[in-house]
């Protein structure tokens, strides 16, 4: 299984996180990253941009360029949290956005092919779940966060006997800031996450397992989550993906459903 840890953002004087979040202008516009992506919103603060202009859209790692898909148009309340634009994308800001799009697709090919090179004998179930750890990290890894939050990944292995810890390392060379790697040689869900808590160094952790793809959004809305509501846990909406039929016994109605999280309510 594979365990997750966050990093929350540095706390204010008064313990919260509202002043990471102040009250916005009640003008919103909505970007995409990749054509057909999910939408994120945005307060254009100055900028009056049109459909289809290249914005440049605040990240934890820095200004990303995005595409405005909606124009900025006031609402009929207050807006809170949002991001504001940075400014319109230059040819530099182009020329680099396709640069890191390319190197992207170029990690994601070499994480494939160091599976196929490891893993080739393998039966097709542990293949399966190979590239399932490749999904669920590179979703992880998409991750969209206020710039300067501080935030790490901590992969465990729990004494695996694939090629886990193989793929795990092509994260930890892609970037050995965000990730970290633990073995625990206890076999079992609970010795996992307890490893991943007794090394984890956030003031907020979150899990995660080695079949989920967690939305870009997840550990953003977790954060304000804790903050507006001021309490010590929280879980998101689960959205069940089939690779084969339904099973007859599965419902999200009535009496016999199996949790209130599936595919129910708001994402928060």
């Amino acid at each position: 299984m594979v365990a997750m840890g966050a990093a929350s953002p540095p706390r204010s004087r008064d313990g919260g996180f509202s002043q990471r979040y102040p009250l916005l202008m009640g003008m919103i516009c909505a970007v995409v990253f990749q054509r057909q992506g999910r939408l994120y919103y945005a307060d254009p603060g100055s900028l009056t941009p049109s459909v289809g202009d290249h914005v440049l859209y605040p990240t934890e790692d820095g200004a990303e360029v995005a595409e405005v898909v909606w124009a900025p148009q006031w609402v009929s309340e207050d807006v809170g949290g949002l991001p504001e634009l940075a400014g319109l994308a230059g040819s530099v800001d182009l020329d680099r956005a396709e640069i890191s799009r390319k190197k992207r697709a170029a990690a994601r090919v070499a994480s494939r092919k160091l599976i196929r090179e490891h893993d080739h004998t393998a039966e097709y179930a542990v293949s399966r779940v190979i590239r399932r750890h490749v999904k669920t990290l590179e979703s992880i890894e998409d991750s969209r966060l206020p710039k300067g939050t501080d935030w790490e990944v901590l992969i465990v292995d729990n004494n695996s006997t694939d090629t886990t810890s193989a793929v795990c390392q092509s994260f930890l060379r892609r970037n050995p800031e965000r990730y970290r790697y633990l073995f625990e040689k206890r076999q079992g869900k609970s010795f996992a996450l307890n490893a991943a808590v007794e090394n984890a160094t956030g003031e907020i952790i979150a899990f995660t397992d080695d079949d989920v793809l967690v939305g870009v959004d997840w550990l953003f809305a977790l954060l304000i989550a804790l903050d507006e509501y001021d309490c010590v846990g929280v879980a998101g909406r689960i959205v069940p993906v089939w690779n084969s039929p339904k099973p007859v016994w599965f419902t999200v109605d009535g009496p016999h459903r199996l949790m209130l999280a599936i595919n129910l309510g708001p994402h928060r």
